[in-house]
């Protein structure tokens, strides 16, 4: 379940016990839940329990990584995988649309509207877990959202909206089964959860990074001070036994190494949870870019409850950025990774290629 843009694990856990029978009553951060028979049996539960985000006194965790969530996020995914929907919401005033478009900065170029006028589009929503290993377990859940042609991304407020259509709080939406127009943008969602994600991965990184910088200082010191041991023996020994014990203790602190090597090593395993295309009416902009003598249209989307335009896929690593920068050649989209300096000749992966 999404709130404001939001997980919250709790409350899905909530939804699932409602939907297959169970009597719920919510308060802030806990649930008190009666069960039927069948369903204590199925997930091995008391008929009647307490529900908390996290694991308190005489209450279920349903926090991330607690057993409840795992299972019926993993029953739910096998279930429906993906969902399909019309969305029935507004789109902004075509005069308003104009305003926000007008906005619209490119660093080494000019962007003029040619136009605008309302459109279908299709968004692809992709709820997914993920789970970073090395010597400790890291996990998060994530949500993506992209224009299924474009690549484009929904502004924050958008974003926010579509995660309470999905948590089920907007009346305004359609059943569909028909979700042609959302398959191109499930590459994009792939790539794209990885760049989500990144942020905290970096976070897991760097505390794996200082455990194992300890670890191995440690060892280190351990082996340290038995080889200075070793190389100035309490009594009189061989000097060849002392060489064969110094590399003896050499060559366990080699294998102490490698072992540390792999014990810290961060895998990581993302899994959908679910997949969403939804079909809208946008505010479509036609939109001119020029640099120098080239010139190329773009499309640009408004979708209902965004306060400004998608943000622009980079035809390099499919981040989006909302001041782009444009390759000299095919005045492709760039971000401010790919080509963070205005002056001179982006260096541009698609006309490379």
């Amino acid at each position: 379940m999404i709130v404001s843009g939001g997980i919250d694990p709790l409350g899905f856990v909530v939804d699932e016990l409602a939907a297959r029978g169970a009597l719920i009553e919510r308060s802030n951060g806990h649930a008190i839940a009666v069960l039927p028979a069948e369903l204590a049996a199925q997930f091995e539960l008391p008929e009647t329990l307490a529900l908390a985000g996290a694991t308190r006194d005489q209450a279920i965790g349903c926090g991330l990584g607690s057993p409840l969530l795992d299972r019926l996020v993993t029953e739910v995914r096998g279930r429906l995988p993906v969902a399909s929907v019309i969305w029935q919401a507004e789109p902004p005033r075509l005069p308003a649309a104009d305003r926000l478009a007008a906005r619209i900065v490119v660093r080494n170029g000019v962007a003029d509207v040619l136009g605008i006028a309302y459109a279908p589009a299709a968004y692809l929503a992709g709820m997914f877990t993920w789970i970073a290993e090395a010597d400790d377990r890291y996990q998060g859940m994530a949500m993506v959202v992209a224009h299924a042609a474009t690549a484009g991304e929904p502004d924050a407020a958008c974003t926010a909206a579509i995660g309470a259509l999905l948590a089920g709080d907007d009346a305004r939406v359609i059943d569909q089964r028909d979700a042609r127009g959302a398959a191109g943008g499930v590459a994009t969602i792939a790539k794209r959860i990885e760049i989500e994600i990144a942020p905290q991965l970096d976070e897991v990184a760097a505390a794996v990074a200082r455990r194992r910088d300890r670890e191995r200082m440690r060892i280190d010191d351990y082996f340290g001070s038995l080889v200075a041991e070793a190389k100035q023996p309490r009594r009189q020994v061989e000097r060849g036994a002392i060489m064969a014990r110094v590399a003896a203790l050499r060559a366990e602190h080699a294998a102490k190494l490698h072992d540390l090597g792999a014990r810290y090593t961060l895998r990581l395993r993302i899994q959908p949870v679910a997949l969403a295309a939804i079909a809208m009416r946008v505010a479509e902009v036609r939109l001119r870019l020029r640099r120098r003598k080239g010139e190329r249209e773009l499309p640009l989307h408004i979708p209902p409850g965004a306060r400004a335009p998608d943000a622009l896929a980079c035809v390099a690593c499919l981040a989006t950025t909302r001041a782009p920068i444009l390759c000299d050649d095919a005045l492709h989209v760039l971000c401010e990774a790919c080509a963070p300096e205005i002056g001179g000749r982006p260096r541009c992966p698609a006309c490379r290629s």
